[in-house]
């Protein structure tokens, strides 16, 4: 059984109330529920815009202007976080999620088709970072524009 200690009128100041087995039950769950917020490596805040949740502020301005040019009719076939899986002999090998893919109607040529990501300069630089992208241009011939 465990005890509380507070403090009293005795003569050495404090007494030793016990604690119920329900109350010592309730401290305990209490104790492992409590939700514990874990702080980004990078400093992103998770921002939500239009009930849409993004990993940084900066994503979702990004991405919410974009939503804004597709309105008004700048680009077509606007995706957010799109999905690339990266197959390699019929093995799947890992996958890489982009911030957007969009076709941009101002492009004169074959290359309409835009994959964003924005990134720090620290994420960017991370070794698991540039080799997804590697594996973007291997497998799938994407180059991804990164915006800082």
């Amino acid at each position: 059984m465990r005890a509380k200690i507070r403090k009293s009128g005795s003569t050495s100041g404090y007494e030793v109330a016990k604690l119920t087995k329900t109350q010592q039950l309730v401290q305990e769950l209490e104790a492992a529920h409590k939700p514990t917020k874990r702080r980004n490596k990078y400093n992103a805040q998770r921002t939500v815009i239009d009930g849409i949740s993004y990993h940084s502020h900066r994503e979702a301005v990004i991405c919410h202007e974009l939503r804004l040019a597709e309105r008004a009719g700048y680009i077509l076939d606007l995706e957010l976080q799109p999905k690339y899986e990266f197959v390699i002999d019929g093995v799947e090998v890992g996958s890489y999620t982009a911030d957007a893919r969009y076709f941009d109607l101002r492009s004169r040529d074959e290359y309409g088709w835009h994959v964003i990501d924005v990134k720090s300069e620290a994420t960017a630089g991370r070794e698991d970072f540039k080799m997804k992208m590697k594996l973007m241009q291997a497998v799938h011939g994407i180059i991804v524009e990164l915006i800082f």
